[in-house]
């Protein structure tokens, strides 16, 4: 059963009732695939944040910082860390795909200027 919406207008011009008939089922067609795609979109950001995120004491990548393995990891997490390699092996290294080490570089640079009297 199609939505009744009221007066059948587009800016202003007043549509046949066939024509408002076929406005409202693509207006109902459009609202219940883009409230699909939302959800999968969620769904998507929601897994990837299970992964990914440095800010959750549980994603698989703190996990991996903290215990420098993973029984089982994602395998997104197992390709994007593959590619980072690739990457990080192509450019000689300047490219650090370890994560936890830019604070333990960062603190080394701070000891070493402190050392050397900066």
């Amino acid at each position: 059963m199609l939505r009744r919406f009221p007066t059948p207008s587009v800016i202003g011009f007043n549509l046949s009732p066939m024509v408002a008939k076929i406005c409202c089922a693509a207006s109902k067609m459009w609202h219940d695939a883009t409230e699909g795609l939302a959800e999968m979109v969620m769904a998507e950001v929601r897994l990837l944040e299970r992964i990914f995120s440095l800010y959750r004491e549980d994603s698989d990548l703190t996990l991996l910082n903290r215990q420098r393995f993973l029984a089982a990891p994602p395998r997104e997490l197992v390709d994007i860390l593959q590619r980072s390699r690739e990457v990080w092996m192509l450019n000689g290294g300047a490219f650090d795909p370890l994560w936890d080490a830019y604070p333990r570089r960062k603190a080394l640079n701070r000891l070493s200027v402190t050392a050397h009297g900066g």
